[in-house]
């Protein structure tokens, strides 16, 4: 898969390329709203620390407050909101809050691969991390839950799923092509694909890749 040989290069020392993109539109962003920095809305603390890495030396970074977070979590459940999305409901919720107090922009953290095959509401608008691929997040340290459709699977069916989906996306490659050697998985991932097309819109996601969420939405 080529996005495993960007984190490779990414990874020898000297500059990095990727941050220096992901930094660059997450600055630009700021910029253009006049924000005072960037709010990190996210699970996952080794997600969380390397991209607070990668923006810093373009963007104040603050996190968000997870107390916070639990707070309206707890509320949602009192309120009977359904688990599978209470959390990141929550999240969406108070990091918007807390941004609008704090004249920040809201940056998620959600992988391309979940942000293709989930079905579960987004934490935000911008996500920094959204034209990398969860195996690569994986290769670089970062524990990243997956989506339903691939729950309970093995990090190299993970690593498989990610190499289908940029063959078809990045490559060109027909469906059937593409997704035929993952067998009855593969179907399961063209439907999740598929149901998520509208999930998918109006975002703003740095662009790493030949084909990237938010920006070509033509597949």
């Amino acid at each position: 898969m080529a996005g495993s040989l960007r984190v490779a290069r990414a990874s020898t020392g000297g500059p990095d390329p990727i941050a220096d993109v992901v930094a660059r539109v997450v600055a630009a962003e700021v910029a253009r709203v006049g924000a005072r920095g960037a709010l990190l809305a996210g699970f996952g603390c080794e997600a969380r620390a390397l991209l607070a890495d990668w923006l810093r030396p373009l963007v104040a970074v603050t996190v968000v407050d997870d107390g916070g977070v639990t707070e309206v979590a707890r509320a949602l459940h009192r309120a009977g909101a359904e688990p599978s999305v209470r959390d990141v409901t929550a999240l969406r919720a108070w990091a918007e809050t807390e941004a609008a107090a704090r004249g920040l922009v809201p940056v998620g953290m959600t992988d391309k691969t979940t942000l293709l095959l989930g079905s579960d509401p987004l934490p935000a608008r911008v996500l920094a991390l959204g034209d990398l691929w969860a195996s690569e997040l994986a290769d670089l340290g970062c524990a990243v839950a997956p989506p339903p459709v691939l729950r309970g699977r093995t990090a190299e069916e993970v690593r498989r799923v990610d190499a289908a989906l940029s063959e078809y996306l990045e490559g060109g490659a027909a469906p059937d092509t593409a997704f035929g050697a993952l067998g009855p998985l593969g179907e399961d991932v063209r439907r999740a694909l598929d149901a998520g097309i509208s999930r998918r819109r109006g975002l703003l996601v740095p662009k790493l890749t030949g084909w990237t969420v938010g920006v070509d939405l033509d597949r």
